[in-house]
């Protein structure tokens, strides 16, 4: 049986009887005659509150019962107080999804395949072969002039409906919606406040965007300003600015790297000119380690071993030599490294091991 208590969103506090009590873990499951708590199912989050001045530790749903999870042992008389606030908030982010994709559907044909509500923004998963930033613009600009319009949102439960279970649910959203839900729902579309679809991509089954409402879009604002205020201050460039600060500063950083790379180049050049050893050994990173071999074997082409020790791990390249893949195999093998070649290139690497730097130096001799 659907808990006709969930039907009224402001219902948050009330008078109840403990049911049955189970002890886990040293937690007090409980299950109450009724109950106004909301145990996470549908894409909507859990209620949170107290029962008899203790804080709820869970909601959680079991064989059809909503089970209440507190840290002590409480009597009768029970009395349950859900926070009113997160409550609002959970109700006005499912209503805005329900909202969304009504007007998706109506407008675009398309099917809401998944919905997840988040602290910081909510998503949800459409079956639709296309979208552009225009379709998003049409669909916030409608979403929020029916909420100034403040429709109203009626529960029914239909008896003309199959369904699985013993009793259905209709959500009802002005003339645009009709939905079979059985989560809390605010009462008007006033409560929803705004709504803000900010990006979207593709999926393999459609499109999945992601959005804010109700006070999710003022943290939102707040929490992007703050970056953007950071950024202004950090770029000394005015907020209106920003793009073309941010462009030079791309700019430069690649202008950098490329007199890096001139320089870099030069210093391996005359580094390898010290080098008259087939084994040699580097404290390189990975990436210049292998520049640095890639130039000893344009430049000077002669079989080496080179290795390179970084964060207690080995890379090592061996070129040309003499057996080369059957002495980096033996390598790998005996030091339990990754990797592998041909008979003229063969490289790879792992945990830095001392006897690697003996194996290779008895191989140069």
């Amino acid at each position: 049986m659907t808990n006709r208590l969930y039907d009224n969103m402001n219902k948050t506090i009330l008078e109840t009887e403990i049911k049955e009590i189970n002890i886990k873990d040293n937690l007090f499951h409980y299950e109450f005659k009724n109950t106004v708590f909301y145990a996470k199912s549908g894409g909507m989050e859990s209620d949170i509150g107290y029962i008899n001045g203790i804080k709820v530790l869970e909601v959680y749903k079991m064989d059809n019962k909503v089970i209440h999870v507190l840290d002590k042992k409480i009597s009768n008389p029970v009395l349950m107080e859900v926070d009113y606030k997160t409550r609002l908030e959970h109700a006005s982010v499912h209503t805005a999804q329900h909202l969304i994709s009504a007007l998706f559907q109506n407008n675009y044909n398309a099917e809401t395949r998944s919905f997840n509500a988040g602290y910081e923004f909510s998503t949800l998963e459409l079956e639709l072969e296309e979208l552009n930033d225009e379709m998003i613009a049409n669909i916030n600009l409608e979403a929020n002039k029916l909420i100034r319009e403040d429709l109203k949102i009626k529960i029914e439960y239909p008896t003309d409906i199959k369904s699985k279970y013993s009793e259905t649910r209709a959500v009802i959203i002005g003339d645009i919606d009709y939905n079979l839900c059985g989560c809390i729902h605010v009462p008007s579309l006033r409560y929803i406040g705004k709504i803000c679809i900010f990006d979207y991509e593709k999926t393999p089954y459609g499109y999945n965007l992601k959005f804010v409402s109700g006070d999710q879009v003022v943290r939102y604002v707040y929490d992007k300003y703050q970056i953007l205020d950071q950024m202004k201050n950090d770029l000394k460039s005015p907020i209106n600015e920003l793009n073309t600060a941010v462009l030079k500063v791309i700019e430069d950083k690649q202008n950098i790297e490329k007199e890096l790379d001139t320089l870099k180049e030069k210093y391996f050049k005359e580094l390898i000119k010290n080098i008259n050893t087939k084994f040699y050994m580097f404290d390189l990173n990975i990436k210049d380690f292998q520049y640095l071999a890639s130039i000893y074997q344009k430049e000077v082409n002669k079989p080496f071993c080179f290795l390179t020790h970084y964060d207690n791990n080995v890379h090592i390249i061996c070129y040309n030599l003499e057996n080369n893949l059957d002495l980096f195999n033996e390598l790998k093998e005996k030091f339990n490294l990754k990797g592998g070649g041909n008979k003229t290139k063969a490289q790879g690497g792992g945990e830095f091991n001392e006897e690697i730097i003996r194996f290779l130096q008895d191989v140069d001799k």
